[in-house]
């Protein structure tokens, strides 16, 4: 199960505390900020960090340490590496793996995995194998760091591109917001990918918007050969018409998989293909899976599933749901399409109508791809800082901003046990029973709780859209 630290309540700051300089080409921003940080607010959030850091601040610290308690994701990539340095198949199941790997307790390996494979592509198992030479408590440690590090190099990228004012004090609301960050917290929990994810997807925006798109499309594709849902952005290219750059992509995703075919052996693809993938389709109506399939298969098709627990759909229509999945699928992606084709005649001379483009195609590809976990929200830190960017006047606008960062920061588990269902209390062995042991009896708890991270998702979407419909009819508007 995944769990995150997040609290939406302590999300309700005042946005002019942070609101970026203005760029070219944009409006004025909501704050001076010869006068942003008065002496009051300071001693606010520097109370505020400091009570955060007290409550929250050691089981972080302690998260980023290896323990063998279950272990974690990064368990996955670690142990694959390891079959390949002692000239095993890279894809054995995780039950055999934590016995050849995990440590013994009374005769019994103490880490059981709960998936059946290493769900992560061959080239993942390629990044890991110098971690793999170390133990595991030492590498997954390691590897939590350099994601630490990653994610603090990504916002400097973002600030940077975007001219955002990083004052000294500005330290205290991003440690703040960042400890009570639910994404932040659950890529370091589970040892997940999406802080290099993160930086790769950055450093192609910051190439993208600067012209180069062949450098865009080496990030991208680097991105797409760990986790395949960033082959969108192969979409992305080629409906910017930048072809070089798209044949680019397709040779560089190449040239990683031969590599990779050539260190772990052809048969790590074969396993990956025939045994891995087929075993994902079961994860798709998770509790915290924020997918559009997710969204119509847990409301009308077959109930939102967490390994042993069910929870009954609002109504069983399976024919809906799959027409549902269809029509949300070709509204996104025809959305996506409209909107970046009609962007390439004004980005020359609205250089935000890029930024906004990459964005939403971003959050289209979270939205699209059958699993999207709590921890894929941390690549939304580039559409949520051009939505902050571009915050008008409106206390409405402000409000609703907070909202939706309180939907995106807010850990499942948190959110589950306010709405009265403590799944670790009810259930303690959850884990370990064959799926549907449990139904529950809660229709609507799908559709209002378990589609919080979707609904926010879609906002995030839709919002990107009318920002850029804005910019391109503005640039129109003056030809």
């Amino acid at each position: 199960m995944r769990t995150g630290g997040g609290k939406g309540e302590a999300l309700s700051v005042d946005t002019r505390s942070l609101q970026p300089h203005p760029v070219e080409g944009e409006r004025p921003a909501l704050w001076d900020p010869a006068n942003a940080w008065p002496a009051g607010r300071k001693w606010i959030w520097a109370l505020l960090a400091i009570y955060v850091m007290v409550a929250q601040g050691p089981s972080f610290l302690q998260s980023i340490w290896g323990r063998w308690e279950g272990a974690n994701d990064f368990f996955q990539d670690w142990s694959s590496a390891r079959n390949i340095l002692e000239g095993r198949p890279a894809y054995l199941p995780l039950s055999v793996a934590a016995v050849l790997h995990g440590p013994k307790a009374g005769g019994r390996p103490a880490a059981i995995a709960h998936l059946p494979w290493n769900a992560h592509p061959p080239t993942s198992v390629l990044a890991t194998l110098p971690l793999a030479l170390l133990d595991y408590l030492d590498a997954v440690t390691l590897w939590n760091v350099l994601g630490l590090i990653a994610i603090a190099a990504s916002l400097a990228l973002i600030f940077r591109e975007l001219r955002f004012p990083v004052a000294t004090w500005s330290i205290l609301p991003i440690v703040t917001l960042g400890l009570l960050c639910n994404p932040v917290r659950a890529q370091v929990v589970y040892g997940q990918w999406n802080a290099p994810l993160l930086v790769l997807l950055t450093l192609a925006w910051v190439a993208d918007r600067r012209g180069r798109s062949l450098q865009a499309a080496f990030w991208a594709a680097t991105a797409a050969t760990l986790k395949l849902f960033p082959l969108f952005f192969l979409f992305y290219l080629a409906i910017r018409r930048r072809w070089k750059a798209a044949i680019a992509c397709i040779l560089w995703l190449l040239a990683l998989s031969l590599v990779t075919a050539a260190v772990l052996g052809s048969g790590a693809y074969r396993d990956y293909f025939h045994h891995v993938l087929p075993t994902l389709k079961e994860f798709q109506a998770y509790w915290d899976n924020a997918s559009i399939v997710a969204f119509w298969m847990k409301n009308f098709s077959t109930g939102a599933s967490l390994f042993g627990l069910n929870i009954e759909p609002v109504v069983f229509a399976p024919h809906l749901a799959r027409a549902g999945i269809v029509a949300s699928y070709a509204l996104i992606l025809a959305t996506t399409c409209l909107f970046i084709d009609r962007s390439r005649f004004v980005s020359h001379t609205r250089p935000k109508c890029g930024d906004l483009c990459f964005a939403l195609s971003t959050v289209a590809m979270l939205l699209i791809t059958p699993v999207c976990w709590e921890h894929y929200l941390l690549l939304v830190a580039l559409p949520l800082a051009l939505v902050w960017a571009g915050l008008g006047q409106s206390n409405l606008q402000r409000f609703t901003f907070l909202v939706l960062i309180a939907a995106v920061w807010v850990g499942p588990s948190e959110l589950w046990r306010a709405c009265g269902l403590d799944v670790r209390a009810r259930w303690p062995d959850f884990l370990d029973v064959p799926p549907r042991i449990y139904v529950i009896h809660r229709p609507l708890f799908p559709p209002l709780v378990l589609s919080v991270h979707f609904y926010a998702l879609l906002a995030l979407f839709v919002w990107l859209a009318i920002l850029l419909r804005r910019e391109i009819g503005g640039a129109e508007s003056k030809a």
